[in-house]
């Protein structure tokens, strides 16, 4: 690209980048506390064995890995009077709460094979709803401009909000 074909790339304002980047702190967050304390919670407070915990988080990323196309391909072809990508966006913050609440609240005296359930499904539910968050985030961010640079800097401060919110 020549000198002045880059003059007339429309930079995208620091604020636009700001706020998509920090979009992808609370996913981040949520993840990094799950995964540090669920399986410690599980297996050393609730007595689930280790095996059985690890066996819960293992189910919920396979069906994570099936479900995140299929929550790609929806995005994509979502006509709404948000566009394609807002409701989305809007949507999922409500079943991540409840999923992350869930997580950490299973039933009192529960059987190991009630844990397992609870510990499986919840973690599937949580996983699928910061799904429905980050799979459209992600796509937006690759549309919010047509030019290479641009939109490498836009995920670059995505990337490094997921990176500190991972940290908090």
């Amino acid at each position: 690209m020549s000198s002045a074909q880059a003059d007339t790339v429309d930079r995208l304002p620091l604020r636009t980048k700001f706020f998509f980047g920090i979009g992808s702190v609370g996913d981040s967050i949520i993840l990094a506390t799950v995964g540090s304390y669920a399986m410690l919670y599980y297996n050393q407070i609730l007595g689930l064995s280790a095996v059985l915990a690890g066996l819960a988080v293992s189910a919920s990323l396979i069906f994570d890995g099936f479900a995140d196309p299929v929550i790609g391909s929806l995005s994509d072809r979502t006509r709404g009077r948000f566009g394609r990508r807002h409701g989305y966006l809007f949507l999922a913050p409500l079943p991540i709460a409840l999923s992350v609440i869930a997580v950490f609240n299973p039933p009192p005296g529960a059987s190991d094979l009630v844990l397992f359930l609870w510990f499986a499904l919840s973690v599937s539910f949580m996983r699928v709803s910061i799904s429905l968050f980050n799979t459209p985030h992600l796509a937006l961010g690759g549309e919010l401009s047509s030019d290479y640079i641009e939109r490498s800097k836009v995920l670059s401060w995505n990337n490094f909000f997921t990176w500190a919110g991972g940290r908090a």
